[in-house]
């Protein structure tokens, strides 16, 4: 049976992991393709929040480009971009 609540809950834990909204990273990564569904995916072959954001972080990137050059410098968008710097700092080895 399909429920895209289990990728709905998990994108929110990777949000929660990365400190972002949950709504703006599911947007960010609903203008690249990625839908609840493949996070759902994710979630049932064992992977966990962590490895899901460093997989999908550069997904994230763009789609936060791509939702910055709609709506411009908003808070949100602007705070999302530090926490990508913070956690690129973190993780230098990480993919971009």
């Amino acid at each position: 049976m399909f429920s895209f609540w289990t990728g709905r809950r998990f994108c929110n834990k990777i949000a929660n992991h990365l400190g972002v909204r949950p709504a703006l990273y599911s947007s960010a990564l609903l203008e690249c393709g990625t839908t609840w569904y493949h996070l759902k995916v994710l979630k049932q072959s064992g992977m966990s929040p962590e490895e899901a954001a460093s997989k999908l972080m550069p997904t994230f990137v763009r789609g936060l480009a791509a939702l910055h050059q709609k709506f411009g410098d908003q808070p949100e968008i602007l705070a999302a971009h530090r926490k990508i710097e913070e956690w690129v700092a973190e993780a230098p080895d990480a993919p971009l």
